[in-house]
């Protein structure tokens, strides 16, 4: 292992092994091994370069009998304690790789994966003949092999594939399906879903639904609802999403102690707490982890703090959701920016359809996407979500910066607006947010959260070095946006945001942007930043009807009269 060669963007586990700088993941190996041998399908979701492919090279180097001895590769990793080392190459693995199967119709998608299935066929089945077929089988076989197979074939090539091994080699084989959801998630983005889900739904309920040849079953991939319910009919399926769990999540992600490991190896004089607000701060169970693909190239870029991960992506989620139409996506993706918890019910059998449908669904797709993290669950089973991490957050900031842009918002001015918050100048924040709202053709009238939420989200952008949130509770309410100094000699400032239904008068505009400052300063909203030894806090009512904006402000205690 050479610890100043991290291997970047290889996922066989010889190579990562023999060649780079290896987090010793091993102990999966006997979780996998306790799953038994009677079918049971365990679906890990993660987000994209979160370990999962290493994983399963791993468990393929380490399982199948076909590769002979390979126990020297693992002697020095804590599986070799373990008692599922003795198994080391024992059974028949039947390892697939759908992540490459994509394409830009539904024909160049399906045909990537028949190529994928066939190629399959030659690498693991060695006889021409497999004695216990019926003569159908061997047709299916023989036609899948040459490449003359019908579509009715493909589909039932799963459960034929591992029959077929498990009569040649007289043991039932072990499954590894990465990336299961690659081709339903390339084609729901492009826009042909219908035309591929149903070969899938036959594929993956013919290959793993009451499967008698098959020994276990380890399937990943990011959405656990990826694929229109196709795994609800699996036997004895597992799923193991960061909120459920089969495995514990450091045989995925990086855990503290390994984090603290890496650092003493590289002996980097960076802070630990620095790393963990970069890259850190994923919640699976009740534990902390960083995301591993952003840890190795944070090491093998100099230690650098730069947006590794979110470079990654074929698409933005974000920006998907942005361009989704629904106002409340919108606000939704401007309040997560913004600051705080928003939560959703932990139901994951959503389908593709409910993702741009429902805000519930959206958080779990941006949840299983790595784009949020679970920070505490209540007893009614409800999940609060929040941005893990500055790395995530920049990716926000860019999307939804990009999407304002996109529609006309001015927002290369924001330097500016930040000194008349500072300076209480009132009319120059109205103009602003009144510019901003016939640039983007606003037409959320009376929607009092697209309102805050538009708010929330240039606050943030504005003020980069506080700590922006919404609906915080204060003094006897709470606060619909407040922002925390990190520094309290500097000054806070809250905000309470209103608009009318209807087009109202000047004076009615005026009045009701004075009644947001009347609630502050009723319900003690400025207490929580004064406990904090804040000297100076600006309150801020702000009011819309329609592309109308006006802004009342008062400085609540201000340091220079104390």
């Amino acid at each position: 292992m050479n610890t100043l060669n991290p291997v970047i963007g290889v996922y066989e586990f010889e190579t990562v092994v023999q060649q780079g700088y290896y987090v010793d993941k091993t102990e999966a190996l006997q979780y996998i091994y306790d799953l038994g041998d009677g079918g049971t399908v365990a679906l890990f979701c993660r987000p994209r370069r979160f370990g999962k492919s290493l994983m399963l090279s791993m468990a393929d180097t380490f399982f199948d009998v076909r590769k002979g001895d390979k126990s020297g590769l693992f002697e020095h990793f804590k599986v070799a304690s373990l008692p599922c080392f003795a198994a080391h190459n024992s059974v028949p693995v039947i390892h697939l790789d759908f992540k490459n199967c994509l394409g830009e119709n539904a024909e160049t998608i399906l045909g990537s994966t028949f190529r994928a299935i066939r190629e399959a066929f030659e690498r693991y089945l060695t006889q021409d003949e497999i004695v216990g077929l019926s003569s159908s089988e061997a047709d299916s076989l023989r036609a899948l092999r040459n490449g003359n197979a019908s579509r009715y074939e493909y589909e039932s090539s799963l459960l034929l594939l591992s029959k077929a091994v498990c009569l040649q080699s007289g043991c039932k084989p072990m499954l590894l399906l990465d990336e299961y959801d690659a081709q339903m998630n390339d084609a729901f983005a492009k826009g042909f879903l219908d035309e591929v889900s149903p070969f899938f739904k036959a594929f993956y309920g013919s290959g793993l639904k009451g499967n008698p040849y098959l020994r276990v079953g380890i399937i990943t991939g990011v959405l656990p609802f990826a694929n229109d319910s196709l795994s609800s009919g699996w036997n004895s399926s597992r799923l193991d999403n960061g909120v459920y769990t089969v495995f514990p999540s450091e045989c995925f992600a990086f855990s503290e102690e390994e984090v603290d490991r890496i650092m003493q190896d590289y002996h980097t004089l960076v802070p630990k707490e620095k790393i963990r607000q970069w890259y850190g701060n994923y919640v699976y169970g009740e534990k902390t982890y960083y995301n591993p693909w952003s840890i190795m190239n944070f090491f093998a870029g100099r230690e650098r703090f730069n947006l590794y991960w979110n470079r990654t992506g074929s698409l933005s989620v974000i920006e998907d959701l942005l361009r989704s139409g629904s106002t409340q996506l919108n606000a939704i993706v401007q309040k997560i920016y913004a600051g705080g918890e928003i939560d959703a019910q932990s139901d994951f059998s959503y389908r593709y359809g409910d993702i741009y449908a429902t805000a519930e669904a959206a958080l779990l797709f941006l949840y299983s996407s790595g784009y949020l993290t679970s920070s505490r669950f209540d007893e009614e089973g409800r999940i609060y979500f929040a941005i893990p991490n500055q790395e995530v957050r920049l990716a926000y900031k860019k999307n939804i910066m990009d999407y304002y842009e996109s529609k006309g918002a001015p927002l290369k001015n924001l330097g500016r607006l930040k000194e008349c918050f500072l300076r209480g100048e009132v009319e120059e924040i109205q103009d602003y947010f009144e510019e901003l709202l016939t640039a983007m053709n606003f037409t959320e009238y009376g929607n009092w959260m697209v309102y805050q939420s538009l708010v929330a989200f240039v606050c943030a952008t504005v003020f980069d070095n506080y700590v922006v949130d919404q609906e915080i509770s204060s003094g006897d309410g709470r606060c619909d946006i407040f922002m925390e100094p990190r520094d309290p000699r500097e000054p806070g400032f809250l905000l309470e945001v209103k608009s009318s239904k209807t087009r109202t008068s000047e004076a009615r505009l005026i009045s009701l942007s004075s009644t947001c400052l009347a609630q502050m300063e009723r319900m003690r909203y400025a207490e929580r930043l004064q406990r904090k030894g804040v000297k100076e806090i600006h309150l801020y009512g702000v009011a819309f009807s329609w592309k109308r904006c006006r802004v009342s402000h008062k400085v609540a205690l201000d340091s220079d009269t104390k």
